[in-house]
């Protein structure tokens, strides 16, 4: 069960039976996720929700990106299909290298264009080597809070005590230089399919970078804290 850290009953994070599940270049077909992207997508949310599952995957990412579809096309080579050609390549290719189940992208940027609450953040090191001392963490935090708080605010609105991002496609930079972009989802699906690039995930294995870890960091606040109903509260 999940708490928030805000003290106002309007602002406690819903509950939940697991904060966050988390897939890295997923090897598996995207038949298989099928069901699940047509829930996602045919339903209507009545209020922002936190992602409960968030999958990446890497175009980097070779195993799964053209070893994993030439063994499927072996596989499946006497399979037959009852609908469309997009079912046949479903079966052969992952749920991160299919294109119509993609929802968001994840991709870097350049510290000149790093949002105004995040300029000079460090990343999860300190400048000085090493660890973040506990000074240097409290103010990273701060600054993220505060660069959370911002998006919500420009791309939400409130209704009935619940909160619901508006429509249309959005772009959400994050402290430590990654940028997520709203592509083919809904606004408040919490199911999320991300698809990145090397300069996040470079290769199959490559799951420590310091871009990716920061951003997950900062991701699974969303699930314990909703965004507040006073904006001029957050920058207080």
């Amino acid at each position: 069960m999940t708490h928030a850290f805000d003290a106002e009953a309007d602002e406690k994070a819903y509950w939940r039976f697991g904060d966050l599940t988390v897939l890295l270049n997923p090897a598996f077909e995207a038949t298989r996720y099928t069901p699940l992207h047509r829930i996602a997508m045919g339903a209507d949310y009545s209020r922002y929700e936190a992602p409960l599952l968030v999958s990446i995957t890497s175009s980097a990412d070779q195993a799964t990106g053209m070893a994993f579809p030439a063994g499927r096309t072996i596989n499946t080579f006497f399979e037959r299909y009852a609908k469309s050609s997009e079912e046949k390549i479903a079966n052969r290719r992952t749920m991160g290298h299919f294109a119509p189940y993609i929802t968001h992208e994840l991709s870097s940027y350049g510290k000149e264009d790093a949002p105004p609450e995040c300029v000079g953040a460090n990343g999860i090191k300190s400048s000085k080597g090493g660890a973040l001392d506990v000074q240097e963490a409290s103010d990273k935090l701060l600054m993220e809070q505060k660069n959370r708080e911002h998006f919500f605010c420009d791309n939400g609105e409130w209704s009935e005590s619940q909160f619901k991002l508006k429509p249309g496609k959005w772009v959400r930079k994050f402290c430590g230089g990654t940028q997520l972009a709203l592509t083919n989802g809904k606004e408040n699906s919490p199911i999320w399919n991300i698809s990145t690039d090397a300069s996040i995930i470079n290769g199959h294995n490559d799951i420590m970078e310091p871009k990716l870890v920061d951003f997950f960091r900062q991701l699974y606040l969303d699930t314990v804290i909703i965004p507040k109903s006073n904006c001029r509260r957050a920058f207080n």
